[in-house]
């Protein structure tokens, strides 16, 4: 779940649903007839509720590798979200993990509206990291091995030859 600073909340359940949703607080006042006294309770309340999309029977995962391990994701499509008010169409998501090594829980890091009533939303998440897709490549190791040169002098170098010119 995604309680962020906007107006809208975002609730994504793996292999179930995404749903966008609003949330108030509201006031009541409530007067206690015993002691002549009104007490205000708050209640958090839904007011706005969409579903971006459901899983059904051809939201696979599909991985798609870039050009590094940093721009590979994994992507899950979710059809048949509440209906659309301005295309009468069924609303869907686009879900897409990224890898996370540095946390041990997933989030909602980001959602974004494509078209009208189409969208991506990206979970970050440590769980997809073990897919070789996602790790880091390893450069190639070379060992270097040094032997000694024989025989190579350079001219003007004093060498075991230039010992028996000079008698």
């Amino acid at each position: 779940r995604n309680n962020g600073k906007g107006w809208w909340n975002y609730e994504f359940c793996y292999n179930e649903h995404v749903r966008q949703f609003h949330m108030e607080t509201v006031n009541t006042a409530v007067s206690d007839k015993e002691t002549k006294t009104k007490k205000t309770t708050s209640q958090t309340v839904t007011t706005v509720d969409f579903f971006l999309g459901r899983k059904t029977s051809n939201s696979t995962i599909r991985i798609h590798k870039g050009e590094t391990p940093s721009t590979s994701y994994a992507s899950q499509e979710y059809y048949d979200g509440t209906t659309c008010d301005l295309t009468n169409l069924p609303r869907k998501v686009e879900v897409r993990y990224v890898c996370d090594a540095d946390t041990t829980k997933s989030r909602i890091m980001s959602i974004q509206e494509t078209s009208t009533c189409e969208y991506i939303l990206v979970i970050a998440t440590p769980l997809i990291c073990v897919n070789e897709t996602f790790q880091p490549v390893q450069p190639k190791l070379l060992q270097i091995s040094c032997h000694p040169s024989m025989g190579l002098v350079e001219k003007g170098d004093k060498g075991a030859d230039d010992d028996d010119d000079q008698d």
